[in-house]
């Protein structure tokens, strides 16, 4: 059994453990490609997204 901080909530928990990851992954990005992640820069970046269909195995195709 773990003692818990005073006055710390149990439904707080995963909401913490949500923000720590939060934090971890942004941490982790700018680590692996030393950009800044701000919340201006994700506010203003333009994404371009795509569709590809997997082609089929060349033994289907007659």
């Amino acid at each position: 059994m773990c003692a818990r901080p005073a006055g710390r909530s149990t439904d707080s928990a995963p909401a913490t453990r949500r923000a720590v990851a939060r934090r971890a992954r942004v941490a982790l990005a700018h680590h692996v490609t030393a950009v800044r992640l701000t919340r201006r820069l994700l506010e203003t970046a333009e994404f371009t997204c795509g569709l590809m269909t997997k082609p089929a195995p060349s033994w289907l195709r007659a």
